[in-house]
């Protein structure tokens, strides 16, 4: 197989055979070792991270055509990139997700309105205790001159798990004003924070 071009391993990969597969991710391992030791994403061991690469190279190998504008090389690294920025931007948008909940209910505990629940509760949606936070959240929404009616918007879809794309599709704004309403938002409660 060391005479094989990669197209000629892809093909057999695409067959279902195994050693093929073998044989061009040994190819390819440095560089795909690499990209993953290029990351640190928290919870993940380098192994992981590299496992995640090699089941990304491998999704790489299987949707690899020669009708792609790109050599196999380029847009095999290119997929494996892409899935660790993808999985970096996730776990970014959760804690940042995470740290403005936590503000949001430090300044409403603050006031007397709420006691924190605990981060676990943050997917619970019928839970009473998140859902007294959503009503305190409201009435804080009404208070009108602490936050801006972008930023009342992305806070009020943000209260009800909406994520950050998702806040910016309901909106009809760009995800650029969603990001900078959520970090405004943050300041506003931390200064307010006694």
């Amino acid at each position: 197989m060391v005479t094989l071009t990669d197209k000629a391993l892809i093909d057999r990969v695409k067959l279902g055979d195994e050693a093929a597969f073998e044989y061009l991710l040994e190819r390819y391992e440095p560089f795909v070792a690499k990209i993953a030791r290029s990351y640190f994403i928290d919870g993940f061991e380098r192994e992981d991270l590299f496992q995640i690469g090699t089941a990304s190279f491998y999704r790489a190998v299987l949707t690899y055509s020669e009708e792609i504008d790109s050599t196999f090389y380029a847009y095999a690294l290119s997929c494996v990139r892409n899935e660790f920025v993808s999985m970096c931007r996730k776990h970014l948008a959760q804690d940042e997700y995470v740290m403005l909940y936590e503000d949001m209910a430090m300044v409403m505990e603050a006031q007397g309105m709420y006691t924190a629940p605990t981060s676990v509760l943050l997917d619970e949606v019928d839970n009473p205790i998140l859902h007294q936070y959503r009503l305190d959240l409201k009435a804080l929404l009404a208070e009108d001159s602490f936050l801006s009616e972008l930023e009342k918007a992305c806070l009020e879809q943000f209260a009800y798990n909406l994520g950050r794309i998702e806040i910016a599709e309901k909106l009809n704004v760009d995800i650029k004003r969603v990001d900078n309403a959520l970090t405004r938002i943050r300041i506003k409660l931390r200064k307010r924070a006694p």
